[in-house]
């Protein structure tokens, strides 16, 4: 059986030392070697001179792992430091893409504890292992079905089938996982994302790089764009599953609030966010599942916002479909139980407010608003925070007050910079134009009675408003209902129609 769908993969000759490259090595063919850098490492290079390779420190662990390789009837064994030429940015962005698949179909891995004294338990000293702190070794614990581990004198000292417990207990990562990698599909992406928010790397764009393989993901390896590598991978993943709890992150609490709503985008900044997802599970697994896509926007999805009525009236939060607990724990006829993250709009699209907390549901007075398209964007700046306060200093409101008991508004343009909670248009910085339209039933008529508005600030404050006695409300309603930018219409438009009508 082949290995598929991974690129070139050179080998080491467990008798030879000599390295082999295989477009498609037999799976189960090799052994594989995790562990954790120190200093005087053997490069690809250094091992072309086996000579030169052999004065390193780091040449020992090549040797002990061909051993013992070659003791079990391998005639082949990989390992990271010698197998990868890391001159060639092309190879190793592809050895990264296929280093979960790499790690899956060995024989089997050995893991070196360097620092495992001979006269430590395991049980007792795993902990302490610098192993179990780095990003790499994360997917070299899961993928691979069957692990030894051995201490720093190479005494093998267990295997992963009979240390389950107390690798579960060290790395968050359920036991049944650590059996079968198949399951990891399963599992929340926020949960997944949990295992790594405590472990470090060199490289801060590693953080995301060695979590490919747990999401299944391929992505090019771009090292100098630091932080943009962790939004890649989030975006990456939007594209291949429509699981919300990416989405069920928590910042970090501001040292000053001062009143700040800790206003974020959808996106979160590290993994580091995502520690206290362990435990989250699918609320309901028919609906946890959302189609949603990432836009030049941000995140684009038709949902029903919940409203808080216990709560400020500009609390709205979005349901991501997990909870904290198995959803057995919950009635079915219940409604509580669910995770959401709280959201306001803005006239540049939706953010997320009191980014420092997740709701989760119980006895709250809440309802449903009506099914709409959201956009939450990526990420804000701090230029951006500055701004929010200001799209209310131009705002346009509409206050029904004065009419009959039967006004309704029947539509919005531009719906985007509508808020219906405040009942208001946000102005998006330069001021702007919208229209509206009203019907209002009236006891004496036997339908109802229409009022067009429109208003702008890009210059002068500028209101017309038609009504059903005026003659041409038909085609002035076209006009403005045709515009696919209302936003950059003058005022004088409306003037000129006003005028015309």
């Amino acid at each position: 059986v082949l290995i598929s769908k991974t690129n070139p993969m050179w080998l080491i000759d467990t008798s030879t030392l000599k390295l082999e490259i295989f477009i498609n090595p037999e799976i189960a063919s090799y052994a594989i070697l995790s562990h954790t850098w120190s200093a005087d490492e053997v490069s690809f290079q250094d091992f072309h001179d086996l000579q030169c390779a052999s004065s390193k420190r780091g040449f020992n662990k090549i040797r002990q792992t061909c051993e013992i390789a070659r003791h079990r009837g391998l005639r082949y064994a990989w390992v990271d430091t010698c197998c990868i030429d890391k001159s060639s940015s092309a190879e190793l962005s592809e050895a990264i893409n296929s280093m979960f698949a790499w790690y899956k179909h060995a024989a089997f891995c050995l893991v070196y504890l360097d620092d495992l004294a001979d006269n430590v338990d395991f049980d007792h000293g795993f902990a302490s292992c610098k192993w179990g702190t780095r990003g790499w070794t994360l997917q070299e614990l899961i993928a691979p079905r069957h692990v030894e581990f051995y201490d720093q004198n190479w005494t093998k000292r267990t295997t992963k089938l009979n240390s389950r417990a107390v690798l579960t207990a060290a790395s968050g990562i359920s036991e049944d996982v650590l059996e079968d990698s198949a399951l990891l599909a399963r599992l929340p992406v926020a949960r997944r994302m949990s295992w790594i928010s405590r472990r470090q790397t060199t490289r801060l764009e590693d953080m995301a790089y060695c979590m490919l393989g747990i999401f299944d993901i391929h992505m090019p390896m771009i090292y100098g764009e630091g932080e943009k590598s962790f939004v890649r991978l989030q975006e990456e993943i939007a594209n291949q599953s429509s699981d919300l709890s990416l989405f069920a992150w928590k910042a970090p609490l501001p040292e000053q609030c001062n009143g700040s709503h800790n206003f974020r985008g959808i996106l979160a900044r590290s993994p580091k966010e995502f520690a206290d997802c362990h435990q989250m599970k699918f609320r309901n697994v028919v609906n946890s599942y959302k189609d949603f896509t990432i836009t030049n926007r941000g995140l684009r999805m038709e949902a029903q916002l919940i409203r808080l009525f216990d709560a400020s009236p500009d609390d709205l939060v979005l349901n991501l479909g997990v909870s904290f607990q198995d959803s057995n724990d919950w009635s079915k006829q219940s409604g509580d139980g669910w995770i959401g993250i709280y959201v306001r709009k803005t006239a540049n699209g939706y953010l997320r407010m009191w980014s420092h907390e997740l709701y989760v549901s119980g006895k709250h007075n809440r309802v449903r608003c009506p099914r709409t398209v959201l956009y939450i964007r990526k990420d804000i700046s701090h230029y951006d925070i500055a701004l929010l306060q200001k799209q209310y200093d131009r705002a346009i409101q509409l206050d029904l007050h004065g009419l009959p008991a039967g006004a309704t508004i029947v539509q919005t343009h531009p719906v985007e910079l509508w808020d219906p909670q405040k009942g208001l248009f946000l102005d998006p910085g330069a001021g702007l134009n919208i229209y509206c339209e009203i019907e209002v039933s009236l006891p004496e008529s036997p339908r109802p009675f229409r009022l067009l508005v429109a208003c702008s600030t890009m210059e002068v404050p500028t209101c017309v408003i038609w009504t059903d006695q005026d003659h041409g409300l038909n085609d002035v309603q076209n006009f403005l209902s045709q515009a696919k930018d209302i936003t950059d219409y003058a005022a004088v438009d409306y003037l000129d129609l006003g005028n015309s009508v």
